[in-house]
């Protein structure tokens, strides 16, 4: 320091400010605070935007793995239907199929009998014929040497032979009227039980048809109810999962407001 009553020394020259006034930074409108208030705002917003964006993925992700399994479920059981459909209409066709050729064979053997009968009918008929016919020949040979050796024979010969003849076609004509009754019996008894096997055939047939179409018909609706329980299940759950993220999503801005920071 200087002494006392020295004179004072002069002061440095102040420097010139290498800046103005107008280059200071200017406090926004409002203050610092709202604008950190605005971008904790806009923060909180796109945190939401995205907590939202979470939700509805979440919602999107639970609801395909939910259809996608129920999908499975469906197609499991329409294939299971289809197996036991193909399985038993196998069965009834083989049932079907057998009952067919229970009757062909039934049939077939019933006509080769019956072919048997008339055949021998018919040869018993042309056997008696002939026999018959072979007698009436020799009848009318010696009728015919009695008309030689005595020409007064002749007349009664002559009417000898023609009875003779008659009496031969009318005994054939009874034979073969007796033979055409027989056959014709057989033929009818032969339709009428291949009749009757066929009309008892065709009650199993039907009843076999039938019997697939009601246990198709049970399956099919037991089916129908499983997949609509299937597909009601699906809606109920992503009815309150959607009902449940709504809530999350109406709470979202209660949550970024409760997490704004104090001023």
């Amino acid at each position: 320091p200087s002494a006392p009553g020295a004179p004072r020394a002069e002061r440095r020259p102040r420097p010139e400010r290498s800046y103005s006034l107008s280059d200071a930074v200017q406090e926004p409108e409002g203050g610092i605070d709202n604008t950190l208030a605005s971008a904790f705002a806009q923060v909180r917003e796109q945190l939401a935007a995205a907590e939202v964006d979470d939700v509805v993925e979440t919602v999107a992700q639970d609801e395909a793995i939910e259809e996608a399994f129920a999908a499975d479920k469906i197609d499991a059981v329409l294939e299971t239907v289809a197996e036991d459909e193909a399985i038993e209409e196998a069965f009834a066709a083989q049932k079907i199929e057998s009952i067919v050729e229970t009757v062909a064979a039934d049939h077939a053997a019933e006509e080769e009998a019956a072919v048997e009968t008339i055949e021998t009918i018919v040869e018993a008929v042309a056997a008696d014929e002939a026999a018959l016919e072979s007698a009436a020949t020799a009848e009318v040979g010696r009728l015919e040497d009695a008309a030689a050796a005595n020409e007064e024979n002749e007349p009664a010969v002559a009417e000898a032979e023609a009875e003779v003849i008659e009496t031969v076609a009318s005994l054939e004509a009874a034979a073969e009227e007796a033979a055409a009754e027989r056959i014709a019996a057989i033929v009818d008894t032969v339709a009428e039980d291949e009749a009757i096997e066929n009309a008892f055939a065709a009650d199993k047939i039907e009843s076999i048809v039938e019997t697939v179409a009601e246990d198709e018909a049970a399956e099919e609706e037991a089916a129908a109810e499983t997949v609509e329980s299937v597909v009601e299940t699906v809606i109920e759950d992503e009815l309150a999962e959607e009902a449940a993220a709504d809530e999350t999503i109406e709470g979202i801005p209660e949550k970024a407001a409760e997490a704004k920071p104090e001023g």
